[in-house]
């Protein structure tokens, strides 16, 4: 089958006509690489099924590109975690039975990353008693089960492929009026919508501030989600064009570096702030922005660069210290509040504005080279043959 494989070995990005395919009818559970160089095993999971999806639609995430410039050491797997597919396929975990029919058969669904690799990982004897009393069980077994999977990141296929193999718990059904282009968002909504889930801004509270830092793919989508929730955003970009994308939020402001005069009027003005820059040097800005007691959340994950000057960490450390600044991670979030966000006029029209290319997934190293060029929004890739960069996305 068609995939697009990254190996940390040889630091290449790969497209491949002859990668293994996992349905049963042309491959075994473990299947020899086309170059004979070993063999693909496909990883254990708690759900009782398994689904194998033709995928229709992937998207390029900032995290796949920071894959192939080291972020992920040791990755040598097919790419993605963005998509929609449809369920060709669904076997038995561990029979490997195909089954005949299922009522998912047949349903276009997007994928949760997170994969628990079996019941002990799953179980709820494994969350700390600490998360467990603070009634946060399900949330760490979603995204921080121990020695999960996760789809295009760690010890598991992705989903830049003509098919990808997934537990059927991690499927989501997709609503007919969800497009493919539209509906390869759900999993960075999720993510945006996941600074809500943790309770981490209250929008009830109108006299809260709140800033997000970095107008690129994910900074748009969570100016966006903050500010439907009822949050006053102030937004903090390089591009005016691209902020503009986003209605709904109180104020744009452009800056060019952390020197800018815009942060020096608004330094320590803002109860919460949102790191989305996609960049080490973020967490300078949106700390200063930040007033102290104040909380800066942290969404950007990058490759360590010693080429490039990357904060120092007592740079960092004496504000969040002096100040008593919080600095909190935010990870993955609920794909049901990413579908649910899709239903709504507002995001559908942000996230059709946010593609920029369509590439077929032949042209993979091109899709790749143009998600990378600076200020560059979405770009997704097709199996259903778009003009090579098409501007205009099909629907589903």
């Amino acid at each position: 089958m068609k995939a697009l494989v990254y190996s940390s070995s040889t630091g290449l990005l790969e497209y491949k006509a002859d990668w293994p395919s996992p349905l049963s009818s042309t491959t075994s559970a473990n299947a020899r690489l086309s170059d004979g160089s070993g063999i693909r095993e496909y990883p254990s999971s708690s759900s009782k099924y398994q689904a194998v999806l033709k995928m229709l639609r992937m998207a390029i995430c900032n995290t796949d590109i920071e894959i192939t410039r080291g972020y992920v050491e040791g990755y040598e797997s097919i790419l993605g975690h963005e998509g929609v597919g449809r369920i060709v396929e669904i076997v038995d975990t561990v029979s490997g039975e195909r089954l005949e029919s299922h009522p998912m058969l047949g349903a276009r669904v997007v994928v949760e990353i997170n994969c628990p690799c079996d019941d002990a990982c799953n179980a709820v004897e494994c969350v700390p008693s600490t998360v467990s009393a603070s009634g946060m069980s399900k949330v760490y077994l979603r995204n921080h089960a121990p020695s999960r999977t996760v789809i295009g990141i760690i010890n598991r296929d992705g989903l830049m492929a003509e098919y990808c193999k997934v537990p059927l718990d991690n499927c989501h059904r997709v609503r007919d009026d969800i497009t493919d282009a539209e509906a390869a968002f759900c999993e960075p909504l999720a993510a945006a919508y996941r600074i809500v889930e943790q309770a981490l801004v209250n929008p009830d509270q109108r006299h809260e501030k709140v800033a997000v830092v970095g107008d690129g793919k994910l900074g748009l989508l969570i100016a966006h989600v903050l500010g439907s929730v009822g949050c006053s955003v102030v937004f903090f970009g390089k591009h005016e064009n691209k902020m503009m994308l986003v209605k709904g939020v109180q104020e744009r402001v452009v800056v060019s570096d952390t020197n800018d005069s815009a942060i020096t009027s608004y330094h320590g003005s803002f109860d919460v702030v949102v790191e989305a820059s996609g960049h080490p040097s973020g967490i300078l800005m949106s700390a200063a922005l930040c007033r102290p007691l104040g909380r800066v959340i942290l969404k950007s994950t990058c490759a360590i660069d010693t080429s490039i000057d990357m904060p120092a960490w007592s740079a960092i450390a004496n504000d969040i210290v002096v100040n008593e600044k919080v600095l909190i991670g935010s990870r993955c979030g609920p794909m049901e509040k990413g579908l649910e966000l899709l239903q709504q006029q507002d995001t559908k029209d942000l996230v059709n504005a946010m593609v920029d290319a369509v590439f077929p997934i032949e042209q993979g190293l091109e899709a790749f080279e143009a998600a990378s060029k600076r200020g560059s929004l979405k770009i997704q890739m097709s199996l259903d043959s778009p003009t090579s960069g098409d501007p205009h996305p099909s629907g589903s």
